[in-house]
């Protein structure tokens, strides 16, 4: 079959306008992709994640591209291989597809992944947040009333578990301040231990102590 100048440059341009839709639908895909992930994930690992998707997606796109383009270069050949091309003058010549390894360049590159560590601190919760002297300085205040407590002075153990929820009424050990009121309790005030007692099952439903609890007031 005789192919026209006209036709070989059509054809030429066909074939680089497919070039570049494909380069736009791998960036389009990953770009998808990449929102995705964000969206699924949390935040600060989000990111990380999201950029390592967005590598591995683009790294599988150009090899998708890469596999249609030699099929597509090799098409062309055989299209324009018959005995009929070989008499094409050379200024005719079309200039040969850009071959899979060049096609992979045109993928701009993803940014650089977040640094870990700056992750890591943004991702922190509230509780590590707190300044480390004030989570300290419960926990002692806690294990002095426990000690207290163990050592047979549960009124002892109230008055300091009074300054305690005091000096820390939204702290991070609440539930453990609360259980040992009510232990502490249970030995100089039964009902108002059970009292306490009902009242923390219904507010911490999902507690790790509501069977101690449970234990303590049950006569």
């Amino acid at each position: 079959m005789k192919l026209s100048t006209a036709d070989l440059l059509r054809a030429g341009k066909s074939e680089r306008m497919r070039e570049s839709a494909r380069a736009h639908m791998a960036d389009a895909v990953a770009a998808s992709v990449l929102g995705a992930a964000g969206a699924s994930a949390g935040a600060g690992a989000a990111a990380a994640m999201s950029a390592k998707t967005l590598l591995t997606a683009k790294a599988w796109l150009v090899l998708a591209m890469g596999v249609v383009l030699v099929g597509s270069f090799a098409g062309w050949r055989a299209w324009t291989s018959g005995p009929s091309a070989s008499a094409l003058a050379p200024s005719t010549a079309v200039a040969p597809l850009p071959s899979s390894s060049a096609r992979s360049l045109r993928v701009p590159p993803p940014g650089p992944l977040p640094d870990a560590s700056a992750t890591a601190v943004a991702n922190k919760p509230r509780l590590d947040a707190a300044p480390s002297g004030r989570a300290e300085n419960e926990t002692e205040s806690l294990i002095h009333a426990r000690e207290r407590l163990r050592a047979g002075a549960p009124t002892e153990a109230l008055a300091l578990l009074a300054v305690h929820s005091r000096k820390f009424p939204h702290g991070f050990l609440v539930e453990e301040a609360r259980v040992l009121r009510i232990q502490a309790l249970a030995s100089t005030d039964p009902a108002k231990a059970r009292r306490e007692a009902a009242a923390f099952l219904r507010e911490f439903p999902s507690s790790p102590y509501r069977a101690n609890v449970t234990r303590m007031t049950t006569p």
